[in-house]
């Protein structure tokens, strides 16, 4: 079994797996509107995923980690790198990528996807799509409990 992670805030740990907040802000890979589920392909990763959104009040957040392990006959989706729009790494976020994240949704082919992250762009990021038929087949563990390490802010 293959696994991918997920950093919250322990205030976030009830709904970590509804893609409520990614629907009510939108994301990189995907519109306001659309529910879809952040993680990454390392816990390492999704920590710096985490802290990018995070300023000094992080240092006084309690945090949790999932780890979710995927099935080895579970569908996970690419984007061909000729897909992703040169602008993909952009801030503000395009609407390029985001349309690109909500069509994937919409259409249903698969319950991950695998997109480069912007930090480590050859490592994975990856959508989750909770309304996915397949999506119970993820075995998520129990929240693990974690804390930014305070060098990070020097």
């Amino acid at each position: 079994m293959t696994a991918v992670w997920r950093v919250v805030k322990n205030a976030r740990i009830a709904d970590a797996f509804t893609g409520e907040g990614a629907a009510l802000y939108g994301g990189r890979w995907n519109k306001r509107g659309t529910r879809v589920v952040y993680a990454a392909q390392t816990l390492s990763l999704s920590v710096l995923e985490q802290f990018i959104h995070t300023g000094e009040e992080g240092k006084n957040i309690e945090y949790a980690f999932f780890k979710i392990e995927m099935p080895s006959g579970i569908k996970i989706e690419r984007f061909n790198s000729h897909k992703i729009p040169s602008n993909w790494r952009d801030t503000p976020v395009p609407e390029e990528t985001q349309e690109l994240g909500s069509a994937w949704v919409l259409k249903q082919s698969s319950a991950l996807l695998c997109v480069p992250s912007v930090i480590v762009p050859v490592e994975c990021d990856f959508l989750i799509n909770p309304a996915h038929a397949d999506f119970h087949k993820l075995k998520i563990g129990k929240p693990q409990p974690f804390r930014f390490d305070s060098r990070l802010w020097k």
